[in-house]
């Protein structure tokens, strides 16, 4: 939310195929997904951060610890020395988990 229909078409045909990409999984079943996606010409060395999680785990931690582990992955296998992330205005849960 609020993404539509065509936002995951795009992620499906392109989005997914970008940068590193992973499941978050819980007890075995796919919960979310986060993903780093580098920038180009003067931002190559940068890459965004972005994220989604079923609003069922929502609180639990769950966010946070796979924002770490990517960002370990993303700088230990990249050549980024940056990552950013954009949440929506009141997004309090997705703030705090940046922090």
């Amino acid at each position: 939310f609020p993404y539509t229909q065509a936002d995951a078409n795009w992620w499906v045909n392109e989005g997914a195929k970008c940068g590193i990409i992973k499941a978050i999984e819980v007890d075995g079943l796919c919960v979310g997904c986060i993903g780093a996606i580098p920038g180009e010409f003067e931002y190559s060395r940068s890459g965004e951060i972005g994220y989604w999680l079923s609003q069922q785990y929502w609180g639990q931690g769950i966010i946070t610890q796979a924002i770490e582990l990517i960002t370990k992955e993303v700088f230990e296998s990249t050549n980024l020395n940056r990552i950013h992330a954009a949440v929506f205005a009141g997004n309090v849960g997705s703030m705090s988990a940046l922090l």
